[in-house]
């Protein structure tokens, strides 16, 4: 009878530990989630609808023809800190109006800076570059774009539209290139799963190779030879299904409020959590490294522009490519117009003094606002297409 009261008492321990664990972690999920919920109604960007679409090669572009809006809001107090329309016209390009499509000879390529995240399609530096031109500006500016994925976008739509000037703002865009390390994941990985594709078989799952869902560069340990690589065949879609979107997507308004909360948010603490616990080993690419990825963007640019003939101008608030320049491991220079780092400091940021903090920045945002587009666009008119220097609008 002991024996039997004895192993009453451990089911009894057992089931005690097993409800107040799955208490504690049903409460803790709630806790991760109401916390979530605050965030999203505190500040939310929301979206009359979405105006990204899914890109097995790129991850994903704008729509065409869209007629929608984003706003940045908080639910809670109901203050509003933008509320801009978003036209697309049938390139799948920003535009300022509904159903407005100009062919042109100058395309703007790059991400939300050149997009204009937070503000009206006639407050981007591309519609005011048109005004002192002029004639239209293709603005293809893709909110969250990484320099990779820049790069063959801007190249399908330079076959295309078969422009004279190609400019490209960017503040960091390399930066959201880099292939994951470790790298030799996507050695080993990838083969097998190209040689499963090629069998018909599926793909294979786990491994670096088979989370990248944007394009990336990957160095080579050997020879430090960049190379640009596209996601896995199918694997965007695959992993868009189990709600896990290409880096970037998700400001172009794929997520409900709901799916936002209860299945994308959690999936990416998660994923952090795995990093921060050593779950997920992930190594940083060295400065050095960097700097291989960097020359390798420039030199790709620019050999596009030798080979298309188009007027490459790179305008570097940074001076994040000066060096390459400096070192002479550019190719093609002959079509390269650069504006680096002094003349944006002369031209935008002392000019920018004193101008209303809105037209700097967008509120709670920090993109750059009208006045700061308004002064880009003049920098670039100046230095590029101007005789004599017009600062006056």
């Amino acid at each position: 009878m002991s024996d039997r009261n004895s192993n009453l008492t451990i089911t009894k321990k057992i089931s005690f530990i097993l409800v107040i664990t799955i208490t504690s972690l049903i409460i803790m999920g709630l806790i991760v989630t109401g916390y979530f919920t605050f965030k999203k109604f505190n500040l939310s960007y929301d979206y009359c609808k979405s105006f990204g679409e899914i890109d097995s090669e790129i991850g994903w572009t704008l729509k065409k023809d869209i007629d929608s809006c984003l706003i940045l809001q908080s639910r809670i107090t109901k203050e509003v800190f933008f509320d801009t329309k978003i036209y697309t016209d049938n390139y799948g390009f920003r535009t300022d109006k509904f159903g407005n499509t100009s062919l042109s000879s100058i395309l703007a390529i790059g991400d939300s800076w050149t997009f204009g995240y937070g503000v009206n399609g006639d407050e981007t530096y591309p519609y005011f570059l048109s005004k002192l031109l002029d004639e239209p500006v293709h603005n293809s500016g893709v909110p969250a774009y990484g320099s990779a994925s820049n790069y063959l976008y801007a190249k399908s739509n330079i076959e295309k539209i078969k422009p004279k000037t190609v400019i490209y703002l960017t503040l960091g865009m390399y930066a959201r290139s880099n292939c994951k390390k470790p790298w030799r994941d996507y050695v080993k990985k990838g083969l097998e799963s190209r040689l499963s594709i090629q069998k018909g078989l599926s793909i294979r799952k786990g491994g670096l190779y088979q989370e990248q869902l944007i394009p990336c560069y990957l160095i080579n340990q050997t020879d430090f030879k960049v190379k640009l690589i596209k996601p896995l065949p199918g694997n965007v879609e695959e992993s868009v299904k189990n709600n896990i979107y290409p880096g970037g997507s998700l400001t172009a308004g794929y997520d409900s409020f709901w799916r936002y909360v209860f299945f994308t948010k959690p999936k990416l603490v998660i994923k952090s959590l795995k990093i921060r616990l050593g779950l997920t080993k992930l190594e940083n690419p060295s400065e050095f490294e960097l700097y291989h990825m960097r020359k390798y963007e420039l030199n790709s640019f620019l050999d596009l522009a030798y080979k298309n003939n188009f007027q490459f101008v790179l305008v570097d608030p940074n001076g994040n490519y000066k060096q390459i320049l400096v070192n002479k491991e550019a190719v093609n220079v002959q079509n390269l117009i650069y504006i680096g780092k002094s003349d944006w400091s002369q031209h935008v940021t002392k000019k920018s003094q004193g101008m209303p903090s809105a037209d700097q920045r967008v509120p709670m945002d920090g993109h750059f606002g009208k006045g700061i587009n308004k002064l880009i666009a003049n920098l670039i008119y100046q230095k590029v297409f101007a005789k004599k220097p017009n600062l006056a609008n």
